[in-house]
């Protein structure tokens, strides 16, 4: 499931600097509960954005486990202004480094890149590899965390998790592109959902969020295949996109599309380096898998 919430600036004082907002959840079941923390910190148009996705939600003790990182820059200044700019991505516990691109190394428990500074209005592109530890038990959430730093100040940050599974029996990937995405344009997702078991899996229910760029982003239910709808008369951003419920013999894959538009209708343009955050869910009767991807927005 997902919920936004809003950091107003509609009163009378403004949510100061460094603001730290914490969240709590809980879940609870017949053998027990569990609950998890997490917090963000408040930046005033800082300009600067981290996006953290892995490439599967769910991953085997002994697989591996890559990571794309993206910092952009929406200002019309390169940032930081120092100069000094260092991405870093934390190894999730568990895991054991194996690769970066475009010059990472792993430093302790992180991998750095040196990055010097963000141009105006672009972004950069970065990835990362772990090996899974064999003797990790199911259940076990993998988390890493990226930040893009300014000196001794993080100027912004993302997390992603993924859970230990061994042997799941469903395969889920969502793809999306164009990457860039040009203002006016279309991004096209393709989510695909595979039984690589040996059982029938039932109730299988499809999910997706229609991503939210401060009321840029636009779709229509002509641009979704297999049957999925969405709550009212026009899919807004926000909104989830639901599929018909169903069932997926061994070897079976589904794969269904949307469109969501890069709106340039509005009084003010979506900036160069923003980030299209979206998220999808799969449901079936023995569990469910989650994923996430980043389009950047560069015209």
């Amino acid at each position: 499931v997902l919920f936004d919430v809003l950091v107003n600036t509609s009163r009378s004082t403004e949510v100061p600097d460094g603001t730290v907002v914490h969240n709590a959840a809980t879940v609870t079941y017949s053998g027990g509960s569990s609950s998890i923390e997490r917090d963000v910190v408040v930046r005033g148009a800082a300009g600067l954005h981290v996006g953290l996705t892995a490439d599967q939600d769910s991953v085997e003790p002994g697989e591996q486990l890559s990571y794309t990182l993206i910092v952009s820059n929406t200002d019309v200044n390169a940032l930081p202004f120092s100069g000094n700019g260092v991405v870093t991505a934390t190894l999730p516990a568990g895991t054991s480094f194996v690769s970066a691109s475009g010059g990472g190394m792993q430093v302790g428990n992180e991998v750095q890149w040196n990055i010097g500074s963000v141009a105006a209005g672009s972004s950069q592109r970065y990835s990362y590899t772990v090996a899974v530890d064999n003797g990790l038990d199911d259940a076990t959430v993998l988390q890493s965390e990226a930040q893009i730093w300014g000196g001794s100040e993080s100027r912004a940050r993302a997390m992603a998790t993924a859970e230990v599974q061994a042997a799941s029996p469903l395969r889920f990937s969502m793809t999306a592109g164009p990457d860039p995405v040009v203002r006016g344009g279309r991004i096209t997702y393709r989510l695909q959902v595979s039984n690589v078991g040996s059982s029938t899996l039932t109730d299988v229910v499809l999910q997706s969020l229609i991503p939210d760029v401060n009321g840029h982003i636009q779709a229509s239910k002509g641009w979704i295949t297999g049957g999925g709808t969405c709550p009212g008369a026009f899919c807004n951003a926000g909104e989830v996109i639901t599929w018909p419920t169903f069932v997926l013999a061994p070897g079976q894959t589904r794969t269904v599309l949307f469109d969501v538009l890069v709106n340039t209708s509005r009084s003010t343009e979506v900036p160069d380096g923003t980030v299209v955050h979206n998220a999808a869910t799969v449901t079936y009767s023995g569990g469910s898998s989650s994923i996430e991807r980043d389009v950047v927005v560069d015209q």
